[in-house]
């Protein structure tokens, strides 16, 4: 028994047993801790957060509700306005003027932003015709070609009208317009339709942007939104799949609850308006971030620990004097004369660490002294952008308290540094900034520089008061060496006024970027050190933009190239900037590409393989921009000159079609489908080449075959106004007399008195 006391004393007063003694009171502490934080958790904050988020998701209910009614009640004021009725009236009969108007409407309707409507759709279900924001169509056309989805078709509107609702809105989808060579995503949109119960023929189509009104009324902290409709199917989902629902449906009886399941609250609520179920989800995970709401019973039990933590050290302290001084005493020695090796194993052990540490403690100091300069330009680069980052814990000092200038350099690499040179642009950058480095630091010691962009290079120079420094000399002298490269790369080098408070760091970047961005047209490097306001922008007058369009389309390239390089001319005088050189020249290339297209001419290949728009990066001084667009409107004019020269087989087939078929309704969509170009284009055509318009000449047309069955048929004027076309017989006698100058009974009863009075 003795024994085992002298054992058991040994080893209670070990160092091992006394630190593990004080690290397991430390983890007990924390243990208790911890659980008397979860066990609040788990008893206080779970109903705030459902409370908080079931008001989230009212909100949003309401929200979404308001906008609901306000699409339903527009909806029904343009169904039931003056100008739909007198549409519906006559219907299939097409009213222009009115169509323009309704048009007009349509387009001040939806230019307001907060409907979230993309486009709304008149839908004539008889005279299978549309009027949208756009303008009018066929509904087969409209429905299988503009806003084709698989789910709305043609036959699914007709099928919708028939049935006794007013107010219907059906689930998000995906629309897409069939173009010639692949299909262009319209988006995602929600159709509602709007009706009368008693009108099975006539419907408005509101395309809701659901994506839109999402973003601007989705309740916050929702991972995933759900709506279902009166009839509990889904009609919108926030993760785009509508046919995943996050709750059974036998699990909403109520106007309004909540679910948890698997990991996440699933809150629902159904609206007062509508009738509509919205339902979104809360990961489990979110509610931990609540734990804030902790803090004064962590404070508390903070405090509590402190005051243990700080009586146990003491405890502890004084137990274990003794041995920290024999390790503070071989600390000390570590750096002189080799002290005795120690009997306690874990003494010595103690000293070879912490001679290793120290060690590498020389060499981590080293190396970081290394890498001040890294660190420095990641301050001032930090500062430059005002970015806020975690370099108030790097403790390196940043100058302050000298004068500074900024100078911006900006590349701009040419097509010959990419044909001809094997070196890749970023490492052509290093090597420019090293030189620049080099070249300010003969003068300036303690001169930065560093790249910022791809291709910006910023250097930061301190300039000590009184000491002579000339910036200009040192400039010119680097544009001489920079000027050797012409060939390569074109560099515009700008410079911030002399500042004095490192504050206004942020203020001169971005100053001396507004100064690069002034760069006028020159094949040199050149060197902003003022501001020069670019004058205003440049753009072709309405008169010009007619003369420009009539002389291309006639493939006169002289007049177009005489409006173009006056332009340039009057840029080149009020001293634009290159930037809005760019910018003009790609508009007037957009417009050549355009109007070729428009008249069903290829644009690929104008100026050989190389696209023009790569061409006008190349483009340095107005010579070179006139120059270019010399090639690029002499080859259009010579394609449109192609295509006219070439046989005449449009022309030719409308009017046979119009021939064989002016009993039946032609338009000029329906002419354009057939020759598969566009309606502008065949209507320019065939006016440039029969001198009348498409509608004059079927009108004309028309009127010839009705003369002829009014002089030498028996048939009454209705029959006459359906064989040439004409469903409504006033329509047709306005016509008739506008062509004639006279009504058809009128024009048939000169006729017979001239029979008459012949011999």
């Amino acid at each position: 028994m003795p024994q085992f006391a002298h054992v058991w004393k040994n080893k209670s007063n070990s160092l091992f047993f006394k630190l593990l003694t004080s690290f397991a009171i430390i983890i007990l502490l924390l243990v208790s801790f911890n659980f008397l934080s979860y066990t609040f958790f788990r008893t206080n904050i779970q109903n705030e957060i459902i409370n908080n988020n079931q008001l989230n998701l009212n909100s949003a209910v309401n929200n979404y509700e308001k906008q609901l009614v306000l699409i339903k009640n527009l909806g029904f004021s343009l169904y039931f306005n003056e100008k739909t009725e007198i549409m519906k009236s006559t219907s299939p009969k097409l009213n222009y003027e009115l169509i323009a108007q309704i048009r007009k409407e349509l387009q001040s309707t939806l230019t307001s932003p907060f409907l979230y409507l993309h486009n709304i759709i008149y839908f004539f279900k008889d005279s299978s015709y549309v009027i949208e924001k756009e303008g009018t169509s066929t509904a087969d056309i409209m429905f299988s070609k503009f806003y084709y989805n698989e789910s709305y078709s043609l036959a699914f509107w007709k099928e919708q009208l028939e049935k006794p609702t007013s107010f219907k809105t059906y689930p998000n989808a995906n629309f897409i317009e069939k173009g010639p060579e692949k299909p262009i995503l319209k988006g995602d949109f929600m159709p509602i339709l709007i009706k009368n119960i008693y009108n099975q023929n006539f419907g408005i189509i509101a395309l809701l942007n659901s994506s839109k009104m999402y973003e601007a009324l989705k309740p916050p902290g929702s991972s995933h939104f759900l709506i279902l409709d009166e009839d509990q199917h889904p009609i919108f989902s926030s993760s785009g799949d509508i046919t995943k629902t996050v709750l059974p449906l036998d699990q909403m009886t109520d106007q309004q609850g909540y679910r948890q399941m698997d990991q996440s609250y699933v809150f629902y609520q159904k609206g007062s308006e509508t009738g509509y179920t919205y339902i979104h989800t809360i990961p489990l995970e979110r509610i931990a971030s609540q734990i804030v709401k902790l803090n004064w019973i962590l404070i508390g039990l903070l405090v509590v620990s402190v005051v243990i933590g700080i009586a146990a050290s003491i405890f502890f302290t004084i137990k274990l004097n003794h041995p920290i001084a024999r390790i503070i005493e071989s600390i000390s020695q570590i750096n002189g004369p080799t002290s005795p090796r120690s009997q306690i194993k874990e003494f010595d052990l103690i000293s070879d660490k912490l001679n290793d540490l120290q060690r590498m403690n020389r060499d981590i100091h080293d190396d970081l002294t290394s890498k001040n300069s890294v660190l420095q330009h990641y301050m001032y680069m930090n500062k430059l952008k005002m970015i806020h980052g975690g370099g108030q814990q790097v403790k390196i000092p940043m100058r302050s308290d000298k004068p500074y200038q900024l100078v911006l350099f900006q590349m701009q690499m040419k097509q010959a540094f990419h044909e001809q040179s094997d070196m890749e642009k970023n490492k052509a950058m290093y090597y420019i900034r090293e030189y620049i480095h080099y070249h300010f630091t003969r003068s300036l010691e303690e001169s930065l520089t560093f790249q910022i962009e791809k291709d910006q290079i910023l250097s930061l120079l301190f300039i000590e008061p009184g000491r002579s420094f000339d910036l200009d000399a040192s400039l010119h002298s680097l544009k001489q060496v920079f000027d050797l490269d012409l060939a390569y790369c074109l560099i515009t080098i700008a410079t911030s006024p002399l500042q004095h408070e490192s504050v206004d760091l942020a203020e001169a970047y971005e100053q001396v970027i507004a100064r690069a961005s002034q760069r006028r047209l020159a094949n040199e490097t050149l060197i902003v050190t003022e501001d020069e306001p670019a004058p205003n922008s440049f753009a072709l007058s309405v008169a010009e933009e007619q003369e420009f369009t009539a002389n291309l389309t006639a493939g006169n390239s002289a007049a177009v190239i005489t409006i173009v390089n006056r332009i340039f001319i009057q840029m080149h005088k009020k001293r634009a900037t290159a930037f809005q050189f760019t910018e003009f020249a790609k508009d007037i290339a957009a417009r050549v590409t355009k109007l070729l297209q428009s008249s069903g001419i290829e644009t690929d290949q104008l100026l050989g393989e190389q696209p023009v728009s790569e061409q006008l990066s190349e483009c340095y001084t107005v010579e070179q921009f006139q120059l270019l667009f010399e090639k690029l409107l002499t080859a259009a004019s010579e394609r449109n000159k192609h295509k006219k020269s070439q046989s005449d087989y449009f022309t030719d087939f409308v009017t046979e079609y119009v021939e064989s078929h002016y009993g039946e309704d032609i338009s000029l969509e329906l002419m354009a489908e057939k020759l598969n170009i566009t309606g502008a284009y065949l209507s320019t055509y065939f006016k440039e080449k029969n001198g009348i318009n498409f509608s004059d000449y079927i009108n004309n047309y028309r009127m010839d075959r009705a003369k002829e069955m009014l002089e030498k048929t028996p048939l009454k004027i209705q029959e006459i106004s359906e064989r040439v076309g004409y469903h409504n017989v006033n329509s047709f006698i306005r016509m008739f007399k506008k062509v004639t100058g006279i009504p058809p009974g009128e024009f048939r009863k000169g006729d017979a008195q001239k029979t008459k009075s012949s011999p």
